[in-house]
């Protein structure tokens, strides 16, 4: 058998793409040391604590923290000789403008979550503020040859397999109500990126099972959000549920009001979102 051969183009083009995860790899390496750094008494601690994540949850799943300040991600770069065309190709760092040298970094006093494919390659971030003065909430990382944010779901490279032993893949909208879920060893769950689902993660449900279980916020956005979901999921030929929580509880409040047993119940017990 005659394989085709690789043109010259493509191999530029994967070369290119390894070493923008191997830069967001050590991006990762440094948000998750800056946060093991931090001491107890610091508001980012206490805020993970209030939260329930544990230090061997932080561990597990690489969470960091963007230090508040503007070049340290920047200079840390810099030492390590990353190439910075990259570096800012992935939204990580931006040059400086007005006649001055250097880049400055792009997240700032953030938590990050990294957020892997399902080989296990960091493809980008997302990270949380921790003062209502910064918006967005949620900033991700800008679509890239490494990163679609409409193509990834977080959190897939550890639940794949769940999702294959339990035949369903509960979805729910962001990184913290994946973590909340997860803490209650609950598995078989992936998150969108603060975007709709679109037929590319339909699709990427469908590799691992035809049945997929909506896990929205209870208000009236999650119930539109699970609406614009249906058809979509429906013409992947998935066999899609539905579960709002009452009192317009997203999952994390759910579980810390009611416990994660009588979140099981609902979810056993979820209807057709049809």
């Amino acid at each position: 058998i005659a394989l085709p051969e690789v043109s010259r183009q493509e191999s530029q083009r994967q070369d290119s793409k390894q070493t923008m995860f191997r830069v967001n790899e050590l991006a990762m390496q440094f948000y998750h040391e800056q946060l093991k750094r931090l001491p107890e008494s610091n508001e980012v601690r206490k805020y993970l604590v209030t939260r329930g994540l544990s230090d061997e949850l932080v561990n597990v799943y690489k969470l960091g923290y963007a230090p508040d300040d503007w070049s340290k991600l920047a200079e840390f770069f810099e030492g390590k000789r990353v190439p910075m065309a990259v570096a800012e190709q992935l939204g990580l760092v931006k040059r400086r403008t007005g006649g001055k040298s250097g880049h400055f970094d792009m997240f700032r006093h953030r938590l990050m979550f990294p957020i892997f494919s399902a080989t296990g390659q960091c493809l980008g971030f997302g990270g949380r503020v921790f003062s209502k003065e910064q918006q967005p909430k949620y900033l991700n990382s800008p679509d890239s040859p490494a990163f679609h944010k409409g193509k990834v779901f977080y959190g897939l490279d550890t639940s794949a397999k769940f999702i294959r032993s339990e035949d369903e893949a509960i979805v729910v909208e962001g990184y913290m109500d994946w973590l909340a879920l997860a803490k209650h060893s609950i598995t078989n769950i992936v998150a969108t990126l603060g975007t709709a689902l679109t037929a590319d993660h339909a699709k990427s449900i469908k590799r691992y099972t035809d049945r997929v279980l909506l896990l929205f916020d209870g208000d009236e956005a999650g119930k539109n959000a699970a609406a614009r979901s249906l058809p979509i999921l429906l013409n992947e030929g998935l066999h899609a549920r539905g579960l709002f929580l009452p009192d317009q509880l997203d999952p994390d409040e759910y579980l810390q009001e009611h416990g994660s047993a009588e979140l099981r119940k609902l979810i056993a017990g979820a209807p057709d979102l049809f």
